[in-house]
């Protein structure tokens, strides 16, 4: 056969490697031993904030501050970001709300992004979703915050709409009463979700005659005698200079600042006779709440799956303000004491070194979960810890003497290994948390409008590594001065046999002395 027309088949001959042009700088170094394959394993590694970003090859991001002629604050941080993460915070929140009118700023926050004065609820949507923005308004206690993440070029477009969403709202009665029917929902929500739950409930044992320690979660029936005149009422006495800032990552901040000045300058520059956040500060209190729940016999069957029933106690006691010298010192015990479910699938960072792990999780097979919490206000906080047991499991009263027992051992000592992990931790935390984009923007709003600065990763961690053994023994013992806060959750049976106040007060109190 003979073969067939066509073109050689030419062998390729690859170009010659390009010269190279570009020497990556080394990589930084943390200053830390190398543990080889053979050697024994490092049982602590010292990262002090001076060798966490010890190379100076890289440009250190940069936070400008500037302020707008009605004394709204602008705030950007230089990170480069593929997208921009643009916003408004609010400093007031539920704790501002009328002792009559509680739940208001969660309505709020549902109805964010609807109709104004010159959109429907359809064209707001469509705006949004031309931009490809990814929206979310959130609200706290002493917090409101519109955000969004999009590309650069849509920038202008979003700071229009978030303007337009607070300044000119529409609040129709039929986006109330959708909003109303959902928060409804929310709140059946969270009864399912105990520990959220109770960490909420314990707010109002702690502080009973101040509006911080109303649950951000209102009940449907509060929320029904809520009107449009509220709503607008609440924005024309909250949303005002002073109280107002707009931050923005991925974005120049000379271009953010006039942006802001074209469409936020309207705002009010102050009004101090409409403001105002209950007694300051709030007063703690302390005392105790006994929740009778539901036993298995009054629920029925469990379906296959459906975690088992629990008993749960939470106990709080007072702590600080983020303002407060010892800050740092509840943020290091909040990380030292640590904590989570029985269940943890483990792994490095994952606090399995912590104390509540280590004395309770790893030594009581009847506790079911033990974790610490942390929170703190512009002039108050609290600091406890949430645990649970097995439903009619004799072991309630038990579980609250062992959490009693492990708050007052940190006031007695606290091993200098054990500390240095919870600050290594404590830091890689903020290096890894500043890593994400909503992160970093929800960092630069909050410190600003709280401190009208914004310490940078580095500053806090010098701030972390001048944390003592002593500074724990001295803020745990000035903690367990107070009279804890306790809420208890459990069957009526198993209720009426746990600690009452007094007993575990009288023994905390004997520590802290």
């Amino acid at each position: 056969k003979q073969k067939p027309p066509g073109r050689e088949i030419q062998k390729f001959t690859p170009p010659p490697k390009p010269k190279r042009i570009f020497t990556p700088p080394p990589f930084p170094s943390l200053r830390t031993s190398y543990v080889s394959a053979t050697s024994e394993p490092s049982t602590e590694v010292n990262a002090t904030s001076s060798n966490i970003a010890d190379s100076t090859s890289y440009p250190k991001p940069k936070t400008t501050i500037s302020t707008l002629s009605n004394n709204i604050k602008v705030a950007t941080s230089s990170e480069w970001s593929a997208c921009s993460c643009v916003g408004l915070f609010v400093g007031s929140g539920s704790r501002h709300e009328p002792s009559d009118k509680q739940g208001l700023t969660r309505l709020l926050e549902r109805l964010a992004f609807k109709s104004t004065s010159t959109k429907t609820n359809s064209e707001m949507v469509k705006e949004l979703e031309s931009c490809g923005a990814n929206v979310a308004t959130t609200s706290a206690r002493e917090f409101i915050v519109y955000s969004a993440e999009l590309l650069h070029e849509f920038v202008p477009n979003m700071v229009h709409l978030i303007a337009e969403t607070v300044k000119d709202p529409q609040f129709t009665d039929k986006e109330i009463e959708e909003q109303i029917v959902a928060l409804s929902y929310d709140y059946e929500e969270q009864l399912k979700n105990v520990d959220a739950y109770l960490t909420e409930t314990v707010h109002s044992v702690a502080f009973p005659n101040h509006p911080i320690g109303v649950p951000l979660v209102s009940p449907p029936e509060r929320l029904n005698n809520i009107t449009k005149e509220d709503l607008l009422n609440f924005i024309k006495s909250q949303y005002v200079g002073p109280r107002m800032m707009i931050a923005g990552t991925g974005v120049e901040h000379d271009f953010l600042h006039s942006l802001s000045e074209k469409y936020f300058s309207s705002f009010p520059s102050s009004q101090p006779d409409l403001i105002s956040g209950g007694p300051s500060p709030p007063v703690y209190q302390g005392g105790e709440l006994k929740i009778p729940s539901k036993t298995l016999e009054e629920i029925g069957p469990q379906s296959e799956g459906e975690p088992p029933l629990k008993d749960h106690i939470v106990i709080a006691f007072k702590s600080c303000s983020y303002s407060d010298p010892d800050f740092y010192a509840f943020a290091t015990l909040h990380t030292l004491m640590g904590g989570g479910d029985s269940f943890s699938a483990g792994g490095p960072g994952k606090g399995m070194y912590s104390r509540l792990y280590t004395e309770v999780l790893n030594q009581y097979g009847w506790v079911e979960s033990a974790e610490a919490f942390n929170f703190c206000y512009s002039d108050t906080g609290i600091f406890g810890v949430s645990a649970s047991t097995l439903q009619d499991s004799p072991q309630l009263s038990d579980l609250c003497s062992v959490i009693c027992q492990q708050i007052a051992s940190v006031g007695q000592g606290v091993d200098s290994k054990e500390l240095q992990r919870a600050r290594n931790q404590l830091k890689s935390s903020i290096f890894m948390n500043l890593e994400t984009r909503a992160v970093l923007f929800d960092d630069v709003g909050r410190q600003v409008i709280a401190y009208g600065k914004r310490f940078s990763a580095e500053q806090l961690c010098e701030k972390i590594d001048s944390v003592t053994s002593e500074d724990i023994m001295r803020v745990c013992r000035k903690m367990i001065a107070h009279k804890p806060s306790i809420v208890y959750y459990a069957p009526p049976k198993t209720l009426s046999g746990a600690l009452n106040l007094e007993d575990v007060y009288s023994y905390l109190k004997s520590f802290s002395e």
